[in-house]
Formats: structure tokens, sequence, C-alpha cells
């Protein structure tokens, strides 16, 4: 019997309600983190549009669910909610989600099959099936998408293996902490609601 998807903010059982606290908390939370978004018709009608294509590529079949990567990783963005909004396991969570979607174990014997290599081939050719393209420029101006990732993949290796960012040196191009994380999460998504709509294509480029 598979468990019912709680709600982000509230969880009900049969003993009572309980609330996610940081998570409730963050609703009331406004700030540079938490910018107010004026809700338009448009908004909405993307909204209803996601809803449908996600039901689609989530539907259930004689095996269960069609893309269960998909639930899985819209499961782990919404889990960011449980981290302190200063937490570098942020960047690590987000760049999990990317390498769950789009890539597959590296070939220890091809140096071109790297986790790094697949991410600076497979973005490029995603963000350009985009329908809102996504804007480098708004968060590093003047810089190359592949100098970007190639940035982005040493700052994740360096909070994963205890090394210090340094973004006066061969981060700079990073800007800082926060400014990665914001267009990560950005990336994070557009990839989510990209992979509603060809979700056959994210487990076509997982395996190549």
């Amino acid at each position: 019997m598979h468990r019912p998807v709680e709600p982000t903010g509230l969880t009900f059982r049969n003993t009572g309600m309980f609330s996610r606290q940081k998570t409730f908390q963050d609703y009331f939370d406004v700030g540079a983190e938490h910018p107010v978004i004026k809700v338009s018709k448009e908004s909405l009608v993307e909204i209803s549009q996601i809803y449908h294509s996600f039901l689609e590529a989530t539907k259930k079949d004689s095996g269960g669910a069609a893309f269960p990567e998909i639930l899985r990783a819209m499961s782990m963005f919404d889990s960011l909610s449980f981290l302190p909004q200063n937490s570098e396991f942020h960047v690590l969570h987000l760049f999990a989600i990317v390498e769950m979607l789009i890539t597959h174990n590296p070939k220890l014997e091809d140096r071109g099959d790297s986790i790094t290599h697949q991410m600076q081939s497979k973005i490029p050719l995603l963000f350009r099936r985009f329908s809102k393209p996504l804007d480098f420029s708004n968060f590093f101006p003047n810089a190359t998408e592949k100098k970007i990732w190639s940035a982005l993949y040493t700052y994740r290796s360096a909070l994963a293996h205890g090394g210090i960012p340094n973004f006066q040196a061969n981060l700079k191009i990073l800007k800082d902490a926060n400014n990665a994380k914001a267009f990560l999460r950005e990336v994070v998504k557009a990839l989510l609601r990209h992979c509603l709509k060809e979700p056959q294509l994210y487990k076509d480029l997982r395996e190549c």
C-alpha cells in the first residue's frame, strides 16, 4: 500500500494534526529568500498545465508509476524546506536532483563520461528546449555556460569533500554562495517543469 503524499505545511494523521515547524514558518518569512510573488492569470494557467503534465507523467500503469524518478526528484526538492536557509546542503541537494534527472554513473575508464562532462553537454541541450529560457546573465554576467558549470561543480566538490570554497579565486565567477544557490534552484525548477512535458527524453538522457 502506497503512503499518501503529505502536504508541505501540515500533516494530518489519525491522532490529530501536526505542523512542520520550519516549513510552516517559511510562509511568513518574507525577505530576499521569500519574495512576494504577484499571481496573474498567466501564472494560474501555467500551474494548471504543470499539474496536468504531472498527472500524465506519473500516471499508474501495470508496473506502477511510468516515471518514478520524477516523483523522487520532486520529493527531494520539497524536502529542501527542512533545511535552514544558510545550509550548504542546499547546493549538494540541488546538484543531486540535477544528476538524478539527467546523468548516469560514469564509466571509470572513460574520462569523457564524467558527471561534469555529462552535465556540460546535456544541460545546454535541455535549456534550448525550455519554453522559458533561463538567462545566465542575471546571475553570471560575461561568462560562458561551460565555465559556469565547471565552477559550479568545483564548488559542489569542495562542499562534498570538506574543502573551503574560495569565491575570491577559482570560484570568483560564481560571485558568492547565495548567488550560486539561487541559480541552481532556478535550474532545478526549470528541469522539473520540463521533465513533466518530455519525461521520456530525460529517461533516454540518463542512458547516454
